[in-house]
């Protein structure tokens, strides 16, 4: 007889429709439940048809589950930045465990607040940086903990993502605080690129469900979009060991690269591009060669999330609020900085229009610059 988890999906548009197909689509070891879908927007999410013809109950909030009698063995919360505190406290003190997408709240204060609920409500809270589950990524972190490469020297990360007003339209995207005071600080580096600031630290970190700490920031921060954040970075992170962290990243421009690494050790080295790379490959200065595999090569976090509860196995949960906490440190650090952001002037400004009239807005030149940073292990700074 199978083992069985229930879940709750909060959020099954957006990106959470990433976990609403996976569960649907589950087909593993496990009996798989679903015991409701929560989202204001569930009626437009594309596979309606299939949720009702299998009788998951839908509301428009966690509350109204709870209340209509509903339970849960792990609510997967994928709703944005300001309401992660508020929705991972209501789950838990309804017996669930929580899944709860990155980064974990909008300040360290929150953060330092929900670090404390796994104690207080007897759950576990794991943070949805996909990468500290990637199969791949914990290979590469078992080596390094077993030695394999030696002293970490000096890591880097590049990524390019545009972002047009589509993006942006969304009522929290770029902004300081939600409406009722609740901080977000969404930028580029704290949301959507936030997995490959995270992930430097996290394979650095002393144990297999543990990150660094970051010791220094030092920060570049550009704004092109009408936004109180900022759409570029480049950040020169010291953790507290002594390893340099280089990360460069922009949304405001036409330039397409994405995600790329190089982690350098003092007996070999790592180089990836996490989309189309083919297999991630460690190479030590003995001659050998390590072949990892390929990161998009994975079950859906989902899944692993589940079937670590229904098996009982918690070795699956690399990534607990403690493990991510790295990058909220990372962040505070950042957003300290927000009055140095350099406004892009209107002589380097580009729009691009775009199918369907949306908007590209381009820092012209930046990308650039940005790239040539990566290339050449240099801070770039104005």
């Amino acid at each position: 007889m199978k083992k069985t988890c229930s879940i709750v999906l909060v959020a099954v548009n957006g990106y959470g429709r990433t976990h609403a197909n996976a569960a649907l689509d589950y087909q593993g070891d496990i009996d798989l439940q679903i015991a409701g879908m929560v989202d204001p927007t569930v009626s437009v999410f594309s596979r309606m048809d299939e949720v009702a013809a299998r009788g998951i109950p839908c509301f428009a909030s966690l509350d109204e589950f709870f209340a209509a009698g509903h339970r849960a063995d792990i609510a997967f919360i994928a709703t944005p930045i300001h309401t992660h505190k508020t929705l991972t406290a209501l789950a838990m003190r309804h017996g669930c465990h929580v899944y709860c997408e990155k980064p974990v709240a909008g300040n360290l204060a929150e953060a330092l607040e929900m670090h404390e609920f796994p104690g207080a409500y007897g759950k576990w809270l794991e943070i949805g940086f996909q990468l500290s589950h990637n199969p791949t990524i914990l290979a590469m972190k078992r080596d390094i903990l077993a030695g394999v490469y030696g002293k970490p020297l000096r890591m880097k990360s590049i990524v390019l993502w545009p972002r047009n007003s589509a993006y942006y339209r969304r009522g929290w995207a770029g902004k300081k605080f939600a409406q009722d005071g609740v901080p977000i600080w969404d930028s580029i580096a704290a949301n959507a690129t936030a997995h490959y600031i995270h992930n430097m630290l996290f394979l650095l970190g002393g144990a297999i469900n543990a990150c660094a700490m970051p010791a220094k920031v030092q920060t570049s921060l550009w704004r092109a979009n009408d936004i109180e954040t900022f759409d570029a970075c480049a950040l020169d992170i010291t953790t507290e060991n002594g390893t340099q962290l280089l990360y460069y990243a922009a949304h405001c421009t036409d330039t397409l690269r994405d995600p790329e690494a190089m982690y350098e050790f003092e007996n070999g080295s790592f180089s990836f591009c996490t989309v189309g790379g083919g297999n991630v490959v460690g190479r030590l200065h003995d001659g050998r060669v390590i072949d990892y595999g390929d990161l998009d090569a994975q079950a859906p976090v989902l899944h692993t999330i589940a079937e670590a509860f229904a098996l009982d196995e918690p070795d699956k949960l690399t990534c607990p609020i403690t493990a991510a906490m790295g990058h909220i440190h990372v962040m505070e650090e950042v957003n300290a900085t927000l009055d140095t952001v350099h406004i892009c002037p209107i002589t380097q400004k580009r729009d691009v229009l775009q199918t369907g009239g949306e908007t590209l807005t381009v820092y012209n030149g930046l990308a650039e610059r940005l790239a040539a940073g990566y290339e050449a292990w240099r801070f770039v700074s104005e």
